[in-house]
This record gives C-alpha cells, sequence and structure tokens, in this order.
C-alpha cells in the first residue's frame, strides 16, 4: 500500500487487533490490505479449507488462522471485526463480539475511508453486473482512468492506488451494504429488487432494506421506476428527495429527471426528458429488461460526467457478459441463450419477458427458499415445455404441468437433449434456472459453461 493512502488510516489501524471473519476473495484482500497497514491480523472461517488458505500462508505466515468452526474466543479480543460478505452478522459470535463494543464491518467500509476519487455505486437483484461493466465501457471510451470492482470481479480494497484513479464503480451487493455506514457517492442506482437470498433475510422487505443502504450517502438517486418494491421503499423512506433521483423505466420519460422509451418513425430510442440518446436497435444486449439496464447504465455516466459520445459509443458496443441472456448459438433456426446468472425467481421473469421467441426453458437448483409462484404465469406465456434440473427443479415444475409438458433430467448433458428434442425452427431453448447453483455445480459459471458444452456437444 502506498504511503498516501497509509497517513491516511494509520493512526486508526496501525497496530490494531483485527480479525478478518471469512477467507474467500474478498477475505484475503481484507488481510492483504490489513497487514500492510500495520495491524495485528487473524482469520477465523468455518470451513476446514477455505479457498484462500493456502494463498494467505504463503503470503502471511504470521497470521494466526482457525478454521473448520467460528467458536473462539478471538471474537471478543478483537478491536474490529471485517466481516466477509458470505457470512452473515446475526450470528451468535458477531452478535456477542457487537455486544461488547467491538466494531463490525466489511471491506467496502474500510475502502469508503479511504477513497478519495468519485464512485458510482450499483445494486439490484438482477442486472448489478452488467449495468456496472457498461459504466465501465463507457469510462474507458472517454479515456479515464477508470477502477470496476466490489461484488463483481476485483474485491474493493484491491482498487486502492496512488495516484487514484478518475472514477471507481463499484458493483455492491445487500450482503457488502450491510456493513457499511461511511459510503459516499456521486450516484448510486437501485436497478430492482426481487426474491433473493431469502435463506439469509426474515422476509422481502428486510432484503430491501439492505439494497437502500446504497442511497444514504448518495448524490444522485438512480432508480428504476417500474419497479414496485423500490416505489414501496422509496415513499416510505425520509432518503427519497426528488432533487437529487434520476429514474429509468419502460414508459415515456416525464421530464429531464426521467430516461425512458419512445417511439419515432417506427423506431424505439432511448430518451431523457425530450432529448433522445441512442436507438435500440444499435444496442448489443438481449432482451427487453437489459434496455433499463442500458438506460441505469447512462444516468449513472451521465451523473459521472462521462460525455454523451462515449456513453453512446459504450452502450453500442457493450454485448454483455459471460451467463447472462449469452447466446451460446443457432443451429437449425434454434436459438440457445445461456442465463445461468439468473440464480432467483426476478431475473428468470425479466429472462422470460424478454423473449420475443416461444421458449423450452430449462429451470432449478437451489432455490434459497424463494416463492416460485410468481414463476408461473411468465412460464405459461412464454414457454411450450420445461425441463427441471437439480434439488428444486421439481418445485417448479409443479407450477405448470397442469399447462404445458415438464420433464425432470438428471444432468445438464440430459437437460439439453431433452430441450433439444421439444424444440422446433424459431424457438428458443433458455437455460435460466432461477435457482442457485450449488446442489449441482461449484457456481453459476460453471453451470453456465456445462450447458455451452452439452449445446456444443449436441449440435455438433
Amino acid at each position: 500500500m502506498e504511503a498516501m493512502l497509509m497517513n491516511k488510516i494509520e493512526s486508526s489501524l496501525s497496530g490494531a487487533k483485527v480479525l478478518v471473519v471469512g477467507l474467500g476473495e474478498s477475505g484475503y484482500s481484507t488481510v492483504c490490505y490489513l497487514a500492510s497497514m500495520g495491524c495485528e491480523v487473524r482469520v477465523i472461517d468455518s470451513r476446514d479449507l477455505p479457498p484462500r488458505l493456502t494463498a494467505l500462508r504463503q503470503t502471511h505466515p504470521q497470521a494466526e488462522v482457525q478454521t473448520g468452526s467460528f467458536g473462539s474466543h478471538w471474537f471478543t479480543e478483537a478491536d474490529l471485526l471485517v466481516v466477509s460478505p458470505g457470512i452473515s452478522i446475526e450470528i451468535p459470535e458477531i452478535q456477542q463480539a457487537r455486544s461488547t463494543g467491538v466494531e463490525v464491518v466489511g471491506d467496502v467500509e474500510l475502502f469508503a475511508r479511504v477513497a478519495q476519487a468519485p464512485i458510482l455505486g450499483i445494486t439490484g437483484s438482477n442486472g448489478k453486473s452488467t449495468v456496472t461493466a457498461m459504466v465501465g465501457e463507457m469510462a474507458t471510451d472517454a479515456g479515464l482512468d477508470v477502477a470496476v470492482g466490489g461484488n463483481i470481479g476485483v474485491p474493493v480494497l484491491d482498487l486502492l492506488r496512488h495516484p487514484e484513479p478518475d472514477l471507481y464503480v463499484l458493483e455492491l451487493s445487500s450482503f457488502q451494504l450491510e456493513t457499511t455506514n461511511s459510503l459516499e457517492t456521486r450516484a448510486s442506482a437501485l436497478l430492482n429488487i426481487s426474491q433473493d437470498h431469502m435463506d439469509r433475510y426474515p422476509d422481502l422487505a428486510a432484503y430491501g432494506r439492505a439494497k437502500m443502504r446504497i442511497m444514504d450517502g448518495a448524490g444522485f438517486q438512480v432508480f428504476c421506476r417500474d419497479d414496485n418494491q423500490i416505489q414501496r421503499l422509496f415513499a416510505g423512506d425520509n432518503l427519497f428527495d426528488r432533487s437529487r433521483c434520476l429514474s429509468f423505466g419502460s414508459s415515456e420519460p416525464d421530464g429531464e429527471r426521467e430516461y425512458g422509451l419512445r417511439t419515432i418513425d417506427q423506431e424505439t430510442w432511448i430518451f431523457r426528458g425530450s432529448e433522445p440518446v441512442v436507438e435500440t436497435s444499435g444496442i448489443k444486449l438481449n432482451g427487453r429488461h437489459n434496455l433499463l439496464n442500458v438506460m441505469a447504465a447512462i444516468a449513472l455516466a451521465e451523473v459521472g460526467g462521462i460525455p454523451r459520445q462515449s456513453i453512446i459509443a459504450g452502450a453500442q458496443r457493450f454485448k454483455g457478459l459471460p451467463h447472462r441472456c449469452e447466446l451460446v448459438g443457432s443451429w437449425g433456426d434454434i436459438e440457445w441463450v445461456n442465463d445461468s446468472k439468473a440464480t432467483n425467481v426476478g431475473a428468470t421473469v425479466a429472462s422470460l419477458e424478454g423473449m420475443e421467441a416461444p421458449v423450452i426453458l430449462i429451470a432449478g437448483g437451489k432455490g434459497k427458499e424463494a416463492d416460485f409462484s410468481l414463476l408461473r404465469q411468465p412460464i405459461i406465456e412464454k414457454a411450450k415445455a420445461v425441463v427441471v434440473i437439480g434439488e428444486d427443479g421439481p418445485l417448479i415444475g409443479t407450477l405448470v404441468a397442469d399447462e404445458i409438458p415438464v420433464v425432470e433430467a438428471s444432468s445438464m448433458d440430459e437437460a439439453v437433449a431433452l430441450a433439444g428434442q421439444w424444440a422446433q425452427a424459431g424457438d428458443r431453448v433458455l437455460l435460466a434456472p432461477a435457482c442457485a447453483s450449488f446442489d449441482q455445480f461449484r457456481d453459476f459459471q460453471a453451470r453456465g459453461n456445462a450447458f455451452t458444452s452439452a449445446v456444443l456437444r449436441f449440435n455438433k
């Protein structure tokens, strides 16, 4: 860590006893950062072999490590707990430490106390990686030194450097926002709220409130006016300030603080107020829901000072991220689409609603205690048949079995083969699971890769 950053926080961190809870990517990044600040660092993880244990022992052999359990007096002996996003701050050990006066933060909070360059923040149940990467593309086109990270790719503390970049663009999850109190952004976007992580939150309102924390220190609040959950949160929250709100939605914009869609001579454009910004036919992303993502990116980029020509160029050039409505290929006029990142009900609903061709849907996995009933109508309206996979796939199947054919597959290869048997010219086979992947795959990327490989084998 550069001397300038050290000087800013050495008085508060140097020599402090810090317990890092969790040793995944963010936990390892936090250890490296804190060690460079002169902290006395301990690390604890309930897993026997956390992902970054080997790396930690190689780079920081002096750090004490406990694995296999959270049972330890280390929690109450620390001056500071830095909790990784995957670990609930409600666990008894963390709550006990809090009750004795130990401060509990996350890596984003540490970042927020140091970073000086402007920050654009993005959260939402779905689409946040797409918007984050697109804004980064727009900033790069403008020649800015932009640092992109957070819940996407690079942990936030790894983004800190001297000299600082021109702009930070951060994807932030609800888990990260739970332990963040000092974040101030030039603008923050709340894209949408739908059921996710119901195994961690008591209800959708609690999950939404965690997301809403991104607005606390936002200079401008960017939000989707089509989203009923967001509207409820804004209506009941004293953070709502029309003077610093920008909205986006599928309707025509009403005033300069709104982005929306307008048709001119049978061509659809994204408008800001009365001003056309970009024609949608020039955007490469699949699905109508992605037009909302483009609008959010445009709003953030404009507030972030990115020139309009670079905003348009970035929006038109951006092809999307892997496993997000990604076209694997087309054979016999049948398109195969990988939306493995659709890990919750809302994402699958958006994916289905964005499809303009009849769909053979592959869905299922670990449902995280989600309410699947919201899937019924979109599946019936868009899908000709459903192939269910994984632990909770049959629950999805039972929702629609009275209306359309449903079959269960024991593997991705079998799922692709069954879908291929049903599909006809003009159809789309869509992997949009509405579930996490952990019952069968390492992560959503592994699931998407398995789908792609199976599709290529089936169509050779």
